[in-house]
């Protein structure tokens, strides 16, 4: 839908299963009419600078990181407007929101103590 606006859109694959790669290989041999939307994959020490770099060139970037406690997801909840974390609502899924709602936190608090350090650049 983003991509149909006209907006420039990338998906940073950062799932080792490469779900996202794969369903953008198959969408643009599918419906090669559709706008395109591109993607890299990305793991690692390295995502957090590639997404820096990237919100430069691109209107939209779609993080799709695996599940879990990762390196991945907290480069992820760091450069985040928006995060959507589907769980499924059954035992241990439920009782990993609390750690998901903890890295969240952190990740803002990792913000804004960048955004307190570099506002004497501004002024």
């Amino acid at each position: 839908m983003r991509a149909a606006a006209s907006r420039d859109v990338l998906i940073i694959d950062a799932d080792r299963q490469g779900s996202a790669s794969y369903w953008t290989e198959k969408r643009d041999d599918l419906h090669s009419s559709l706008p395109t939307v591109h993607c890299v994959q990305k793991f690692g020490n390295g995502l957090l600078r590639t997404v820096r770099d990237m919100a430069r060139r691109y209107d939209d970037i779609v993080l799709d990181i695996g599940a879990g406690d990762s390196r991945e997801g907290e480069s992820a909840l760091q450069v985040a407007d928006c995060a959507i974390i589907p769980v499924q609502p059954a035992g241990l899924d439920v009782w990993t929101l609390g750690l998901i709602d903890d890295r969240v936190q952190e990740a803002k608090s990792e913000c804004m103590r960048f955004v307190h350090s570099c506002s004497h650049l501004i002024s």
